[in-house]
């Protein structure tokens, strides 16, 4: 009987250990899952500012509006128009999210010449912010 109560004893603590093991594989799996979905949704803003920093540098307003529709347009017309050459990169720092928002830190670096031949430079920090909607990320203000 003593016996039998043991091996019962027994069979129920690995039960319970095989449940904690089956618990501890699906946290596990859940953990790889939303770190993966992070990195993915990360290479999704890295990919939105990269598309605003080109299209800006070719001075396309058109393709600025594809990744941040409320844009100034006429001050960014007006620039452009202003610029006789002009170079433009954005060095974009870890996207920090919030749900269906997200905020990048970027060095910025503009560098031109003014019609008068007068070079000009713009260095600084500038923070692009994000909105996820429809399944896609669009930057709702540089600051």
């Amino acid at each position: 009987e003593i016996a039998k109560q043991e091996e019962a004893k027994k069979a129920e603590s690995k039960r319970f250990s095989d449940e904690a093991e089956k618990q501890r594989i699906k946290d596990q799996q859940a953990q790889k899952q939303k770190e993966d979905q992070d990195k993915a949704e990360k290479a999704a803003i890295l990919s939105t500012v990269r598309e605003y920093e080109t299209a800006y540098r070719n001075r396309d307003l058109d393709g600025i509006k594809k990744v941040f529709p409320t844009v100034p347009e006429k001050k960014n017309r007006d620039f452009f128009l202003f610029m006789r050459s002009m170079q433009f990169s954005l060095s974009p720092e870890e996207p920090r999210m919030n749900g269906n928002d997200a905020t990048v830190r970027c060095t910025l670096s503009l560098t031109g010449t003014s019609p008068e031949g007068k070079r000009l430079s713009q260095p600084g920090v500038v923070n692009v912010t994000l909105k996820k909607v429809d399944g896609r990320w669009w930057i709702v203000a540089l600051e």
